[in-house]
């Protein structure tokens, strides 16, 4: 009888919380509460009936009591307020990156003049992995962390700097920033998405001299390992990019042709791949972070790619030839469509620093059939050392 009654009140409240969900249960299952930190979501049942429910949707918290919506405010306070419980006190100037590898290598690469705080009191967040890798190539005196679950609450505004609790927020870059920057290069005419970096972070683009990539002597030995170990003939070797994030893919059977032309021409050729694929034929592969990528790019005697986030740091390699290939951005959630031509226009690499415009050969593949584009890079490779 004793053991029955104790065992009925281990009933009265079960914890089955783990990393990712707190679920607790409480008076034999009356009452219910779940919250999920990866959705950064709650939940409150009585009787089984949903009294009092909060939901992320994007940039939104919204409230509901009794099933009924009954109030919605912004993420960014809240996504404020989880970084500041996962970092030092000692940090007083944050910046967020959300970006993709392009926007956050530019960015870094003109942070000695955008920082006007000593680096002890300076903090990178990081939302994607390799943040973390061009962090450390590009400022490695900032200390970086690694926050994931920034990413779904992103704020939309085109507010760069904020205060908050005692602390200056520093979004890199804004949301807005990017939706106004494809508007505009669809509407109008010359405009350029570096110089538009300038305008967003409030920094005039004069007397500047952008930082390029330090690499390090661990990532050059690991380099080589792994050149090694696939292969690779590193004295003559060709570095290709065939993914993109906003590009449309180009067709499996051009990067194989374009492979194989290579080949014939005594080139090695490595692609730099998210997954191994029989879509890029002979080519080898192998996974590689962030830096040694770059570092791998370096040693090559040309850089083929689709236009990529990844190509702009490979540009301040300034003694190797790089071949870019445009097509169309592809829909992207709210940033629509954009012709390659505006592409091509807006985000050239000439007009990056850093940059030795003489190795720089770039074409809409909307303008060339397979056969002609594979003549036309075919015909770069005198170029190629």
């Amino acid at each position: 009888m004793q053991f029955r009654n104790l065992l009925s009140l281990t009933r009265l409240y079960i914890d089955k919380s783990d990393d990712g969900t707190i679920k607790k249960i409480f008076l034999f299952g009356l009452i219910y509460f779940k919250e999920s930190k990866s959705r950064l979501s709650s939940e409150l049942r009585i009787l089984g009936f949903p009294f009092f429910k909060t939901n992320v949707n994007y940039t939104i918290e919204k409230f509901y009591l009794c099933g009924l919506p009954v109030f919605k405010k912004s993420t960014k306070h809240k996504l404020y307020d989880i970084v500041i419980d996962n970092i030092e006190n000692q940090y007083t100037d944050i910046y967020i990156n959300y970006n993709c590898s392009g926007e956050t290598y530019l960015f870094y690469s003109l942070f000695k003049y955008i920082n006007q705080k000593e680096n002890d009191k300076v903090l990178f967040i990081a939302c994607k992995k390799y943040h973390i890798d061009i962090c450390k190539m590009m400022c490695p005196e900032i200390k970086c962390i690694y926050l994931p679950e920034l990413f779904q609450i992103r704020s939309i505004d085109l507010q760069f700097r904020e205060e908050y609790k005692g602390r200056i927020f520093y979004n890199i870059l804004p949301y807005k920033h990017f939706l106004k920057l494809e508007d505009d290069i669809r509407n109008q005419s010359g405009v350029h998405y570096y110089e538009r970096i300038f305008d967003t972070i409030g920094l005039k683009n004069e007397n500047i001299s952008p930082s390029i990539p330090l690499i390090s002597e661990d990532t050059e030995k690991s380099v080589k390992y792994k050149a090694g170990k696939i292969g690779l003939n590193i004295n003559k070797f060709i570095f290709l990019c065939p993914e993109s994030q906003s590009n449309i893919p180009l067709q499996s059977e051009l990067w194989k042709n374009l492979i194989d032309n290579l080949n014939s021409l005594g080139y090695d050729v490595f692609s730099n791949v998210m997954k191994l694929s029989d879509d890029y034929g002979t080519a080898k592969s192998c996974f590689l972070t962030f830096e040694e990528a770059y570092c791998l790019a370096s040693k090559s005697k040309g850089i083929i790619g689709l236009r990529s986030g990844l190509i702009e740091p490979l540009t301040a390699i300034n003694n190797i030839p790089i071949v870019c290939l445009y097509s169309d951005f592809y829909e992207r959630g709210p940033l629509l469509a954009l012709s390659a031509d505006k592409v091509l226009e807006a985000f050239s690499l000439k007009k990056l620093p850093n940059v030795n415009v003489n190795n720089i050969y770039e074409y809409n593949v909307q303008n060339y059939s397979q056969k002609d584009i594979l003549s036309v890079i075919k015909g770069e490779t005198v170029c190629l050392k």
